[in-house]
Parts: C-alpha cells; sequence; structure tokens
C-alpha cells in the first residue's frame, strides 16, 4: 500500500542476528516523520523473536512513541491439520473478495445497491455455513455483523456518484499556486481530472507519484490533471507541491469538493471533453494510474 522501507545488514547477538528498518517515502518528508523498526532473529527456531518500533512526527499529530512485538510461542500443525485449514482458507478468501467486489459495484450503483448488497451478505452467510474452522468462522462472524452499520455508508456513497456522473460537471474559477486564475470553462475540449487532496492526508500524498506519472503520460494530449487543494493555509499545499515534485497545476479549491458531492480524500473527478462528469475514483489504489489511464482513453477520440 505504497510503503517503502530500507534494511540494513544483519548483525549478530547473542542467540541469533538483528537487523534494522527504515519506513522511506513522501510522508517522511511531509509530516516531519521518522519510523524505525529493529528486528531481532532467533538463530535456533529461524523465526522473529522480537520487533523494537520507535517513530516521530511533527506535523498534524506532534510527538513521538515507542512499542515491541513479542513472539511468545510457537506451534507445529500436523498434515491432517493443513488438510482441513486449506479448503477453508480458500473459501474465506473467496468470500471475502466476491464480497470486496460487491460492495464496491454497491457504492458506484444506487439503482443496484440495495440488492447487491443483500447479496453480498448472503454470499458471507453460506460461506460462514459451509465452513468449520474457528479461525475463519470467527473472521466471519465479524464481517456479518460489521455489514449492517457499512450498508448505510455504501448506499450514500452510490448516491452521491449518481448526483455526479452524467451530469455536467460544477462550474469554478479559482486561484491556482502559480498565481493564475484557472476556470473550468477554459478546459473544454479537454478530458479533465481533478485530484481533491489536503496535507493531513496520508493516502492523498501516497496517491500523487501516480498522478505525476499519469499527467506525463498523457502530455501533449487534451488532457488535463489538476491538484484541487482544500488546506486552509496555502503554505501547507505549497510546501506539498514542492516536496513532491508535481508537474501539474494546483487550485486553491476550497468550497468545491461539496459541489461535487466529494467527502473522503483522495478524491479524482473525470470530465469529459464536453464538461460531464463520467467517472469517481475515491481512494488510494496501486492501480489508480491504470484505472484513471483507462477511463480517459475511453473518453479521447480514436487515434
Amino acid at each position: 500500500m505504497g510503503q517503502e522501507y530500507r534494511y540494513s545488514a544483519l548483525r549478530a547477538e547473542p542467540g541469533g542476528w538483528s537487523f534494522h528498518a527504515q519506513r522511506i517515502g513522501a510522508e517522511n518528508k511531509i509530516y516531519g516523520m521518522t519510523a524505525d523498526s529493529t528486528f531481532h532473529l532467533d538463530a535456533a527456531r529461524g523465526t522473529i523473536r522480537r520487533i523494537e518500533q520507535e517513530y516521530t512526527q511533527d506535523y498534524g499529530f506532534k510527538g513521538k512513541g515507542s512499542g515491541s512485538i513479542e513472539l511468545t510461542g510457537v506451534e507445529t500443525r500436523g498434515a491432517a491439520w493443513l488438510t482441513a485449514f486449506a479448503p477453508a482458507a480458500d473459501r474465506y478468501f473467496a468470500a471475502s473478495k466476491a464480497y470486496e467486489r460487491a460492495t464496491e459495484e454497491a457504492s458506484k450503483a444506487a439503482d443496484k445497491a440495495e440488492s447487491l448488497l443483500a447479496d453480498a451478505k448472503a454470499a458471507l452467510e453460506s460461506a460462514r455455513a459451509a465452513i468449520d474452522h474457528p479461525v475463519f468462522r470467527e473472521k466471519l462472524d465479524r464481517q456479518i455483523s460489521q455489514h449492517e452499520s457499512m450498508v448505510k455508508y455504501y448506499a450514500d456513497s452510490a448516491k452521491r456518484r449518481a448526483d455526479v456522473v452524467g451530469k455536467p460537471a460544477a462550474g469554478w474559477e479559482l486561484q491556482g499556486l502559480d498565481g493564475k486564475t484557472h476556470a473550468l470553462t477554459e478546459y473544454l475540449g479537454k478530458v479533465v481530472v481533478l485530484d481533491f487532496w489536503y496535507r493531513g492526508c496520508g493516502w492523498c500524498i501516497k496517491a500523487m507519484p501516480q498522478l505525476n506519472a499519469l499527467a506525463g503520460q498523457f502530455e501533449g494530449r487534451p488532457v488535463a490533471v489538476l491538484g484541487m487543494n482544500t488546506d486552509q493555509n496555502e503554505a501547507d499545499a505549497k510546501f506539498v507541491c514542492d516536496a513532491m515534485g508535481l508537474k501539474y497545476a494546483t487550485l486553491r479549491a476550497q468550497g468545491i469538493p461539496e459541489k461535487y458531492g466529494v467527502q473522503g480524500f483522495p478524491t479524482l473527478i473525470v470530465i469529459d471533453p464536453q464538461g460531464t462528469v463520467r467517472d469517481v475514483h475515491v481512494g488510494y489504489s496501486p492501480t489508480l494510474q491504470t484505472d484513471v489511464a483507462k477511463t480517459i482513453e475511453g473518453l479521447l477520440p480514436l487515434k
């Protein structure tokens, strides 16, 4: 999920070895963040016996802390246990994946959301009845119990999407960090991607390298990627743009998310050359660039 780590060489210590891991990435600079871990390996068992963690942050949540994870026991399972475990695991993960797909579709289809969500719950209950392994039954019980609390969220997401997709994009005229005034009407004839973000949104920061790559991918074609920043402090927006080396224009967009039904960040709004909203992408995904590029290609004239 967009995390990278730098590992040190092994060091010998009584009973085994240790190595150091440092989380690296844009968040370190954006949030003044460090996250370091030391892993201690048990040579006799061939396992990690202890992990010591330390972190600091000086933007937003300011502070530091530490913690540890300790291996308290190892159990050996035989072939009979594995024979029972494997098919239960396969059934559980298949059911969970199907549920994820169904809820994602439900959040995008207001007219079918109710039936899709009902089918999704029924699929979990069917898997629960077919699995007798306690580990996976417990997990399915938890998912089923949480389902009802999430129904409104998925239904509301579908409604917000239906209120925007297929409709003329809400107009705006905004100041950019470049000091220029930008208006949506200036971009008619192009596919426009609006990226709604703010500095305190970690997933927004994780998505930015893909947005940068997307802008480069369509350079020279009738496509405009625009950052829609909602930070109250313009210095925060400028800091992020400079630190991330953003290649596309960023606009001061307070009050604009509401016009597009945006509640979660990041949210990408894709507008066709005629000014109609054609797609909405909510949240971070490791395939975000590929997914949005596919949408854009479908809106551009054939080469």
